[in-house]
């Protein structure tokens, strides 16, 4: 029974001294970053961070790259590219948000209340543009769709 418990806390010791070396003292936002890029490059989270601290920053069009990159990524979380469609509107540039906004459309199952759910977060952080925007994108999916 020693042997067995020595051999539980030896593991969890080496366990916590790998822990405590792989994951770096928190210094600076972008530390952190770097460390999701670095430790993960394949993952769709390096990007949309990225994308978020750009947006945060006011580098919108360095934000649409990330949250665009982030989804091609992920695909499947439809969150991603909505932010990089909302980021589109914000820029001007409406018919790539349009474009990207299609993207949705054709896996959407619950659109009406992704769209609303959208333009209620946009119109709350104060893009008031962008959630008309939505709107409207959202009617004339419905217009299309016959509803």
């Amino acid at each position: 029974r020693q042997v067995a418990a020595a051999g539980v806390a030896g593991a969890i010791l080496a366990g916590g001294v790998r822990a405590a070396m792989r994951v770096p003292v928190w210094k600076s936002t972008n530390e952190v970053y770097q460390s999701i890029v670095r430790d993960s490059p394949r993952s769709y989270a390096g990007p949309m961070f990225g994308g978020v601290l750009a947006e945060s920053d006011g580098r919108y069009a360095d934000a649409l790259d990330a949250f665009r990159r982030a989804a091609q990524i992920l695909p499947t979380d439809n969150r991603l590219t909505l932010r990089a469609a909302e980021l589109a509107y914000r820029l001007g540039r409406p018919a790539l948000a349009d474009t990207l906004l299609a993207r949705i459309d054709s896996t959407c199952v619950h659109c009406e209340t992704f769209f609303q759910a959208a333009a209620i977060n946009a119109r709350a952080r104060g893009l008031t543009t962008v959630a008309d925007s939505l709107l409207r994108h959202l009617a004339a999916l419905k217009t299309a769709r016959g509803r």
